[in-house]
């Protein structure tokens, strides 16, 4: 943005965040308008886009004076809590869409941050965009701000026991149960072959479990190799170690069937990248006759049930879904699933933020300090 700006200053540039979104102040300061998704699964993109647009649009008609003002918060929101649909943020999403009914507030974004990146910026914000008042964009964007603030407690996640965890899933009879095995998810950086949490149903002996899904493209050439209906065994996941969680990787010896080969191509249908084309690489289904576990090239988090359509498996029908992902998994799987599991495992999308060796993130802050105040 800085880029474009120095080269273009008068350049009516228009911005779409994630919710997710490290909002910098450079970032707003090189930009005509900025607003964030409003929704966790991100289903409003195409709204807030043209939102933006619109907004931009109008200021090169001479109809608006887009300023803006950036409420940074001392809050490392964990991203489980993040949800739309749940709160605090329930409440923050609708502070924002009132603050919009306002005369004047073009837009008003809450941004929960990504934890897990080290900057100085990590966090939680808030942005509001009026047309040509500073003062009200301030006192809205400090006003969502303190309701975050006032909420902080919310934002933070307790662990609790993978074994716990898996013995609950056995004493529930209503499916499918959905087993989110949220610290291994690509979508946040994880490397997806982190294999803890499908040996501990394996211990526990779980049955009819759909796995989505595991990163392991060497034994998908096996699989190829050894064809449709060859049973086999494999050593598989584990493959990539995380040295910065001091975590070796631990693949899992495991025998079965290669049920499914495939290109791993198919379309969404769901209400997230609707119409997208997904490129999972040459994928398999293997079926160990308790578990059947999708096998990926390609890293992708199962945001859609076509990531075990496009395998032949119909995913309401199965007993248990273990879902590598952390909450996109509702944009498709919330419909069908009767009730979800935390599996804390391993993995870099780790709930133990003081597992992390922050360098570069601001301190104090909330969820890693105590003792934190928070002024403008």
């Amino acid at each position: 943005l800085e880029r474009i700006r120095s080269i273009a200053p008068g350049l009516p540039i228009a911005v779409t965040c994630d919710f997710h979104c490290n909002l910098t102040q450079k970032m707003v300061d090189n930009c005509t308008a900025l607003i964030g998704y409003k929704t966790y699964p991100h289903v409003d993109m195409y709204e807030v886009g043209l939102q933006v647009g619109r907004i931009v649009m109008d200021s090169m008609e001479g109809k608006n004076t887009p300023v803006m003002t950036r409420v940074q918060l001392p809050l490392l929101a964990h991203t489980l809590k993040q949800g739309t649909d749940d709160q605090p943020v329930k409440s923050l999403v609708s502070a924002c869409t009132q603050a919009e009914k306002q005369t004047g507030v073009l837009a008003a974004t809450f941004f929960g941050g990504f934890p897990l990146s080290d900057m100085p910026d990590t966090g939680s914000s808030t942005l509001v965009v009026t047309d040509n008042d500073k003062n009200q964009a301030k006192i809205t964007a400090k006003k969502i701000a303190d309701l975050a603030w006032q909420k902080r407690s919310e934002f933070i996640y307790h662990c609790s026991s993978l074994t716990d965890a898996v013995d609950r899933a056995k004493e529930l009879s209503d499916y499918p149960v959905i087993l989110l095995d949220h610290e291994d998810n690509c979508g946040s950086g994880g490397t997806q072959d982190v294999m803890a949490v499908i040996r501990e149903i394996i211990d526990q002996d779980l049955d009819g479990v759909a796995v989505a899904a595991v990163y392991d493209p060497k034994a998908v050439k096996e699989m190829q190799r050894a064809g449709v209906g060859t049973k086999i065994k494999l050593f598989l996941g584990g493959k990539i170690a995380i040295p910065s969680l001091c975590l070796e990787g631990k693949p899992l010896e495991i025998e079965g069937q290669v049920k499914v080969l495939t290109d791993g191509q198919w379309i969404v249908h769901g209400p997230m990248y609707t119409g997208v084309q997904v490129d999972m690489g040459p994928t398999a289904l293997f079926d160990t006759g308790k578990i059947k576990i999708v096998v990926v090239s390609f890293h992708h988090e199962p945001w859609d049930t076509g990531v075990f359509t496009s395998v032949g498996i119909q995913p309401e029908h199965e007993k248990y879904l273990l879902l590598k992902s952390r909450i996109h998994y509702r944009a498709g799987f919330a419909p069908i699933g009767k009730q979800t599991i935390h599996c804390d495992g391993e993995g870099v999308t780790t709930s133990r933020n003081d597992l992390l060796n922050y360098k570069y993130l601001r301190r104090p802050i909330y969820g890693l300090d105590k003792d934190v105040t928070f002024k403008i």
